[in-house]
């Protein structure tokens, strides 16, 4: 790191709100790529770079008050930051297993509809008014015998 930005290290560590942005536009690129290298291609259709980009800023400015190491150990200190953020992502989602679901508008997706239609529940009533208006026409042996 030049010397410039070891005073915006400095100055962001003093509570600098200007330092503080420019250090973390100047760290962005090499979290980024940090990133990139660290997080595999079969996993970036879950892991967003750019969620963990997130996170790694919110670290480092909540770490900066704090930080009492060497300015010059300031960047592999933020890769620190960045390789336990995607641990954390990586952690989160082995606890949430989520598969790709294709198009759930397939047939073989539908959920079956499992309530009475209601016109076949009228039609029911209706032939069960009719039997039993049948029944009663009968004698009582030949309703037992029914």
């Amino acid at each position: 790191m030049s010397a410039v930005e070891n005073y915006l290290i400095c100055q962001a560590m003093a509570g600098s709100p200007d330092a503080t942005a420019e250090l973390l536009r100047q760290l962005n690129p090499l979290v980024r790529r940090y990133c990139h290298r660290h997080i595999s291609p079969s996993e970036r259709w879950r892991i967003d770079i750019d969620d963990v980009m997130q996170d790694v800023n919110i670290a480092v400015v909540h770490a900066l008050p704090r930080y009492r190491y060497h300015i010059r150990a300031f960047v592999p200190y933020t890769y620190g930051i960045a390789s336990r953020k995607i641990a954390e992502h990586r952690r989160m989602l082995a606890r949430d297993v989520v598969l790709p679901a294709g198009d759930l508008t397939e047939e073989k997706w539908a959920i079956p509809d499992r309530a009475p239609d209601p016109a076949s529940s009228a039609e029911q009533a209706i032939v069960q008014h009719e039997l039993r208006a049948l029944l009663d026409t009968l004698t009582p042996t030949a309703r037992r015998l029914i």
